[in-house]
């Protein structure tokens, strides 16, 4: 049998005690500060993605069939 506060019941879980929270602030840059920080943030992505092509490689799971 299905307890209340189950999403079968449509509610949300109650929080449970210890969980984890997050508290962030949005800095907003423009001009060529903002610039910069979108080519940085561009390249590290781009150096991210690769990194993650290259250890699929190497698992083999990139392989063309």
């Amino acid at each position: 049998m299905e307890s209340a506060g189950s999403p079968e019941h449509g509610d949300e879980f109650p929080e449970t005690a210890g969980a984890p929270s997050m508290d962030f602030e949005v800095h907003i840059i423009d001009g060529a500060d903002g610039e910069r920080l979108a080519h940085e943030q561009a390249k590290v992505i781009k150096d991210v993605l690769e990194w993650l092509d290259q250890q699929r490689s190497n698992n083999g799971r990139n392989r063309a069939a």
